[in-house]
């Protein structure tokens, strides 16, 4: 009997706790890709990068992460549902199509704990795959500034 009182509000709080887990995933708190970096961030074939603030305070960057596949394969279909998830819940889109498929977009996510994020993603069928997760203080225009000054020091 007294087993029976408990079922009631044990499953309540349990479906509570189960939409509060949930609501974090949806409300954009952890981005999708995140699971890309756990999945596939130790594979012998992909190259990972992963800097912290002490590295990049002169630029406001709190994380960075980045993540190379050469021959992606099947998991090409991973890596884009990932970003295709977090592209949903994106405030700022811009995307290269190139006969059909993407091949380059930037996602600006919602801030979280006062921190801007952003995805940057890039598929070449000769190069593979190359994904980053940047999150810190640093502006949308600021992140622009700091990949074009990087790629004219390039050349």
């Amino acid at each position: 009997m007294m087993m029976r009182r408990l079922r009631l509000p044990l499953l309540i709080l349990l479906l509570s706790l189960m939409a509060a887990v949930s609501g974090l995933a949806q409300n954009g708190t952890v981005p999708h890709v995140q699971e890309i970096f756990d999945r596939y961030g130790r594979a012998k074939d992909v190259t990972t990068v992963v800097m912290t603030r002490e590295m990049l305070t002169e630029y406001d960057i709190h994380l960075y992460r980045s993540l190379t596949m050469r021959e992606p394969g099947k998991r090409l279909a991973v890596v884009r549902a990932a970003v295709d998830a977090d592209r949903k819940v994106a405030k700022s889109i811009k995307e290269v199509i190139d006969f059909g498929t993407l091949s380059s977009g930037y996602y600006e996510l919602p801030p979280a704990n006062g921190l801007n994020r952003y995805i940057l993603y890039r598929y070449n069928p000769k190069r593979g795959i190359t994904l980053i997760y940047i999150e810190g203080k640093l502006g949308a225009d600021d992140l622009v500034s700091l990949l074009l000054q990087n790629k004219n020091t390039d050349n």
